[in-house]
């Protein structure tokens, strides 16, 4: 039990870590759409939305995955 609390709480800062990662550089630095400044406005801002509510739905995901694990597991 203790080994799967501290691969549980190691996944948890790593994903942590990745979302502050994100929110520090901006997303679309992270994923150099910053190159497509040069496009359409219009584009660009369509896909930093569809970026965000993907991003939105993974967190979803991964946190009701979380809180299943833990539940499961204490």
């Amino acid at each position: 039990m203790v080994v799967q609390l501290s691969l549980t709480f190691i996944s948890s800062l790593s994903y942590l870590c990745l979302f502050a990662f994100i929110r520090r550089y901006d997303l679309h630095r992270f994923l150099f759409l910053d190159k497509l400044v040069g496009k359409s406005d219009w584009v660009w801002e369509g896909y930093m939305d569809q970026l965000n509510h993907s991003f939105y739905l993974l967190s979803i995901f991964v946190m009701s995955c979380f809180i299943r694990e833990v539940a499961c597991k204490v």
